[in-house]
């Protein structure tokens, strides 16, 4: 997730989503797409269609009905280690 500050060898921190809670538009979440896995996306509902969107625009967003989405969890934070400067 480049342009959301993510990068690789981040470390995504994640809370579960609640059964009924309702996630914001554009919320960062880890949901599994079936037929396609489990991936770190923001969340979007358009014409009754989940779509799941990168920031980085070299990945097309994932457009789906609700019944093939499981939100895993929703992002609280991302944990950077530090290279040792010394």
């Amino acid at each position: 997730m480049k342009g959301d500050f993510i990068a690789v060898g981040d470390y995504a921190i994640m809370r579960p989503a609640l059964p009924d809670e309702e996630l914001k538009e554009g919320e960062i979440v880890a949901v599994e797409v079936k037929e396609v896995g489990v991936t770190l996306k923001r969340l979007y509902n358009e014409r009754g269609l989940i779509i799941l969107k990168a920031f980085n625009s070299l990945y097309p967003p994932i457009e789906t009905i609700p019944e093939k989405v499981t939100i895993k969890g929703i992002l609280v934070g991302v944990w950077r280690e530090i290279e040792d400067m010394s």
